[in-house]
Formats: C-alpha cells, structure tokens, sequence
C-alpha cells in the first residue's frame, strides 16, 4: 500500500546516515591539524583523532571545566587531575593508549639497562580502539619544510573522551557518597568542544554518574542526587622541548620535589632522584625574557575581588626581576573567549561550593624532568565572607556613630587577606613549597600562613587596618632568587643544586621596605645590619653592625652590663654605648677571644633553641 511505502521510506531515511557513517566514518565530519588532526560530527556527537607518531610519548592531562560544588568532597570547576606520560601503539587493528610507568627508571645510555627496569613494572593500557581506515587525504602541512609526511593513525577517540579519567566515581566513593558508575546512555563526547593546535589537543565530555544519592554532601549539591552530571576535559600535549636543565631538589631551596626511582644510580647513591619543579625562563639577545610566566584569573570573579587578587598575584613580578628575570612574571585577567582548561595557560579559578573551603594551587609538571607545563590554582569564594565576619566581630560596627568606617575596615581586612591568598597559591603553583620558618620573624614569607596583627588603640578598641602585610616577604623573595626555582642567568652550572641555606632565606624578615624593624612590634630584641633577628644563634660577617632596638635599649640588664661588663671586648669588635650597638671590624682568630671559651659549649647550648 502506499502508506506502507512510505513507512518504508521514512525508515530507510533515519538510517541513511548511519550507513553513510560505517561506509565512510568521515562522512559529515569536520576535520583540522594539529598536534593530533581532530575530526568532529557534532550531528552525531562523534569525535575521531588522527595520530602521526605512533610509540612517542607525550602528556594527557585531565581536568573539570564543571564540577560538583562540595567542598568536602573535593571535585572543583577548574580542578586539574591526573596526569599520565602515554603513547598511542598499534597492535594489528586495534590502537591501544598505554600509559608508562614514570615511578621506576634506568637513566642509562644502554638501551638494555633501560629496557630492564621499564620491564620489571608494570604500565597500563588505558583504553584501545578499533583503527579506521580513511582514504589519503591532499598533503598535510608540515612542521618542518621537507619534512616526509608522517602516516596517520585513525581512531574513534569519543569513547575515551567519555570515559571517567579523573577519578570521579573513586572520589565520591571515598568520600562515603556511595557507589556511583558512570552512565554511558547518558555520557558523551562533547564534539563542538574538541580543539587541536601545533602542541596540543583539547577534547572534552559530558559525563554522568548514577548512584544511590543518599549522602550528605551529593544531596546538598546536586540538582539530582542519584545522577550526578560533570564535564571532563582531557589535553593531549607535545612533551616540552629540548633546553631545559634539570635542576636537583635541595631541602634548603623552599620548594617542592617531584621524582622517581632511578636504577641506574651509582650503587653508593639514592635510587630516590628529586627535582625541584620551575618553569622554563630563558633570556633572549638582549637580555629580555623569552616568554614571560603569566598567570590568568577566571573572567567569572566579581569586583572587588578580581582587583586584589590580580593585585596579590603581581607581588612576584618583583621578586622575578629581583631574580634576574624583569618582565618574567605578571597575572592578568583571562582574554575573553580563551578556554581556560587549554594547556598552555596557567590560570587562577574563582571557585563558589556550597560551603566555605579550600584554597590550593599546583602544577602540571613533566615527571621526568620537573618543568611545569601548566600552574593551577583554585581559590575558594566563600572564605573572604567569613572574613568579614572575623572582622566585624572585633569592630562591632553595628549600629556605632562610626559603623560606615568600621565596616569598610572589615572589607579592607578581608581583601587584604585575599591578596596574600592570591600571592600563596601563585607561590604554590610556581613550585613553592610552605615556609612556616619565616613565622618567627612576622610576615617574612607569603609562602607562610600569616595570622592577622589586631592592634589596640588609645581607646582600648581593636583595630584590623594592618592585618596583614604586602608582597611576598623577603624570604620568599631571597628563594627566588637564590634557591633555584629560577635557573640563575649569570651561572653555566645548569642544574647543580642551589647552595642557599636557611640562614639565607631568613636573613631580612620585615615585608614592608620602609618598616623600621627598631620600634616594629614584633619579637626579638636585636638587630644585625637594622634587621630584626629573634633567634638565638646567628651568622654575622666582616663589617656587621649589631645594635639593639629602641624598646630594649634602656632595659636595666643592659644598664647593668654597660656600668660594669663582665668580660673585656675582643679586639675585632668596636662597641659604641652610647648607641647601644658593635660593630664586627675583622674576623676572629683562635687565641683571640680575652677570656675563657669552650666554642663546643656554646654550640650546644645554642643548639637547645635552634
């Protein structure tokens, strides 16, 4: 009957595509170059990848451009997640990613030696898929003029893309959520999200996890407990290139480490090799930074807040230049339309959860050599509104003749505070470890958790108007420049590892350039060269001048000790009483000391409070 023809005709309309897609599976894609050519459907939510070089290793990365809003949970938008050295190997018809094992190496010339210790641990194959075949397309471009062109390798990469690399379901189930699986009827490649450049690619998935929904934290979040939808975004990246030096990992550097097991170490030596990760700086000609480090916040922070913690974040412009490397460093605001999972920019997310959290910055660093490829840093938006409240707390504005200026401090206090935040977490994401050291000279690093100074007025009120510092701190500053986060521009020793010792890194402990450290309230009587030093033992040269500050120097023990000292003066030391200061005119000698001294006593006493 005509009816049933049309009947007919309807069905085999429905199902021309897809015999169109498994005749030619590059019907109705859209195709472009790069790192991996990518071809998209997004008609049919299909994303395929064309690999030149199979057995070479690169990055992939991953990340969540959404996320699930529980703090205690700890999924974040913005968060970036594992990461893996991989490699694309065919075997027959099928492409397998295999990830290597970067925990265990053999950094040898010999091939076997290296091939034995890449033998005795095991890799993974993350996933594989079925090669397609498609005809030979017109000449592709080439890096290199007269390079020969590379074969390419197809793969339908969507089933990857929308497979749970980031550790999702294992998050959620160890956090007691329950038991999630990812949904595949409801999960997909996201096609019109799939991006490919010279050293990169960007691929992304709709990702959504079925569960019980009966926890605390899925419930106070999501819009359905038991289905739980995020965004996965994966990076493919060209490993970085040839030129930059490793540097070894120095407990003294301030830094973190990154490492391996390295078989191939001489038998006397660690297996355990560390590097300090740091970006690639290099100077041009002329002396200038190549590419500087710049950092990008999130276009979705409001105002006040995107003012202070761009303001925070440049604090290490000066201490790069301090470095040698002037221009090296800046944060600036995320160019509107750039994707801020792409690889290649370093970003700072303004991150809203439900309750207030974490704040932390990070890196994704190569594993075999410690360069940081991306920074990442993840501020938390509800801790400057508790702030606030700290501060109102102290000030009691409510309702006094004076609540307008009171509260205007709380808010001040609060972006000061985001300020050292935004400085904290860039430091982190540069390859900073905590200096909790420069504590017991005030705000001497930003790498600290500096506590808010509350002082009290005339009136016996509090005041929060200098809460907290400004700039990274000395001792922040002095790692940069001298504990090798930042190769040293006027060295050729390459990656030998900084020789900076703590006393370096505390020697200037004021954080406000114009701070007297003679009548600033912080502790420690003494100063050596006008800095304020309060601990027991320290190193002085040729030439130091050690004085005593303002609130000390009519104390009656130094009184005492000026009316009738106990013991003559060496001869290399020049005392001037009136000033209450010494000043060091030669090294001692043995035999120099006027009295009585056994040096190892002294040591040891000192050492009880080092």
């Amino acid at each position: 009957s005509r009816s049933m023809r049309i009947a007919v005709l309807l069905v085999l309309a429905a199902l021309a595509p897809c015999a169109a897609h498994a005749a030619d599976p590059f019907a109705g894609t859209s195709c472009r170059e790069g790192f991996v050519d990518v071809c998209t459907d997004t008609g049919q939510g299909r994303v395929l990848i064309g690999v030149h070089a199979l057995a070479s290793p690169f990055l992939l990365v991953t990340s969540l451009p959404s996320a699930l809003g529980s703090n205690d949970v700890g999924l974040d938008r913005g968060q970036s997640g594992n990461l893996y050295l991989v490699e694309f190997r065919r075997v027959g018809n099928k492409l397998l990613l295999v990830a290597d094992n970067t925990k265990f190496v053999a950094d040898s010339a010999d091939g076997a030696e290296r091939a034995a210790a890449t033998e005795a641990f095991a890799e993974a194959v993350l996933w594989s898929g079925d090669v397609v075949e498609r005809a030979a397309p017109k000449r592709r471009r080439n890096r290199e003029a007269g390079a020969p062109v590379a074969p390419t390798t197809w793969v339908d990469f969507g089933s990857f893309v929308a497979s749970d690399r980031h550790g999702i379901r294992d998050r959620l189930k160890a956090t007691e959520q329950g038991d999630y699986a990812i949904d595949a009827a409801r999960s997909a490649p996201l096609a019109d999200a799939a991006r490919t450049f010279p050293d990169n690619a960007e691929l992304e998935g709709l990702l959504t996890f079925a569960g019980p929904g009966q926890a605390e934290f899925v419930k106070q979040v999501a819009a359905d407990p038991q289905s739980l939808t995020l965004r996965q975004h994966i990076s493919l990246v060209r490993l970085p290139g040839p030129g930059f030096v490793p540097r070894r990992y120095h407990p003294a550097s301030g830094a973190w480490s990154v490492g391996y097991f390295d078989f191939a170490q001489p038998l006397a030596e660690s297996l355990d090799v560390r590097w300090q990760p740091r970006f690639r700086l290099e100077l041009d000609a002329d002396g200038k930074v190549a590419k500087p480090i710049v950092f990008y916040l999130d276009r979705g922070t409001p105002e006040p807040v995107r003012s202070a913690l761009l303001e925070g974040a440049n604090w290490w412009a000066e201490a790069f230049a301090q470095a040698g490397f002037p221009g090296g460093f800046r944060a600036e605001l995320l160019p509107e339309g750039v994707d801020p999972m792409d690889i290649r920019y370093n970003v700072i997310t303004w991150a809203h959860r439900a309750t207030r959290g974490w704040s932390y910055g990070g890196g994704i660093i190569d594993p075999r050599t410690g360069e940081i490829v991306k920074g990442s840093v993840t501020l938390g938006s509800q801790r400057v509104r508790q702030d606030i409240l700290i501060a109102e707390s102290l000030l009691a504005p409510y309702g006094a003749p004076d609540e307008d200026a009171k509260r205007d401090q709380a808010l001040q206090m609060a972006l000061a505070r985001l300020r050292q935040l935004a400085a904290h977490e860039v430091g982190h994401a540069l390859g900073f470890a905590h200096n909790f050291a420069a504590s017991r000279h005030g705000n001497g690093s930003v790498m600290d958790y500096p506590h808010p100074l509350i002082a009290l007025g005339d009136d016996g009120m509090p005041s929060v108007a200098n809460a907290y510092g400004a700039g990274v701190g000395i001792c922040s500053a002095t790692a940069t420049t001298s504990a090798g986060t930042l190769p040293d521009p006027t060295s050729d020793t390459g990656g030998d590892p900084p020789t900076s010792t703590s006393a370096d890194l505390t020697t200037d402990v004021t954080t406000d350039p114009t701070a007297d450290p003679s009548t600033d309230t912080g502790a420690g009587e003494a100063c050596v060269d006008d800095h304020r030093v309060d601990i027991p033992s320290f190193r002085v040269s040729t030439g130091a001048v050690i004085s005593l500050r303002l609130r000390s120097r009519e104390l009656d023990i130094v009184q005492r000790s000026l009316a009738a000292p106990a013991l003559p003066v060496p001869a290399w030391l020049e005392v001037d009483a009136p000033q209450r200061l010494v000043k060091v005119t030669a090294a001692p000698e043995p035999g120099s000391v006027p009295f009585d001294l056994d040096v190892q006593l002294v040591v040891e006493y000192y050492a009880r409070f080092t």
